[in-house]
């Protein structure tokens, strides 16, 4: 597994970006001392964030088609800085199948593997929207017809590994439930998008997540 100069720039774009969200929130809900008097005057105090620090979630997949189908899960474990602003991690899983018809009709099932990593922060805007930002690894298998007289049609669908690094923006909607538990739905766009991306611009994701 081989990483491009571009998207090493990315994850360490994307790296900096979560430590330099983390040194800010260390700064947030300190008070000031109200026993101190001073000829200047005080601040006000900043309220401390009250609610669940962490937080887990993920989304679930399936889907479909007369001559495909997948099943996917991807679990998220996250932090909240404050009640704007939360960072976390995901891995997503998929498997998919279908079949393929080589030059002379010929039917070649077909299965395989999709794994992604990433990291993901969002910010709060108002009242549930939220802006979202996440760099993404991704392995996954690419199909490729390639000549084999041995077979009944004189094809045979070889199966390669490929790297994608992807870089998502966007933004969304949660609305909570009862408790700390919620639902979101995002619209996202890859800034990275290439021929061996899963997804094409743009797509949906949606979710759930619930504090502990």
């Amino acid at each position: 597994m081989k990483f491009t100069e571009s998207m090493k720039v990315l994850v360490l774009w994307g790296l900096a970006l979560f430590m330099s969200m983390n040194l800010a929130a260390q700064n947030y809900g300190v008070e000031v001392d109200s026993t101190k008097q001073t000829s200047e005057k005080q601040e006000p105090k900043k309220e401390k964030y009250s609610g669940k620090r962490t937080f887990i979630g993920g989304g679930f997949g399936l889907g479909f088609s007369q001559n495909s189908g997948f099943i996917n899960v991807s679990p998220i474990l996250g932090y909240n800085f404050s009640k704007n602003l939360q960072a976390a991690m995901k891995f997503t899983y998929w498997y998919n199948w279908g079949r393929a018809y080589d030059a002379k009709g010929g039917v070649h099932k077909y299965d395989g593997n999709i794994y992604a990593y990433s990291i993901f922060s969002r910010y709060v805007i108002f009242k549930g929207l939220f802006a979202h930002i996440e760099p993404e690894y991704m392995n996954l298998p690419r199909y490729e017809w390639s000549r084999d007289w041995s077979s009944s049609t004189g094809w045979t669908l070889e199966e390669r590994r490929v790297d994608a690094f992807n870089f998502y923006v966007g933004g969304g909607f949660y609305q909570g439930f009862s408790g700390n538990s919620g639902g979101f739905v995002m619209l996202l766009y890859n800034l990275n998008e290439t021929e061996n991306s899963f997804y094409s611009n743009p797509y949906i994701q949606i979710g759930f997540t619930a504090g502990f």
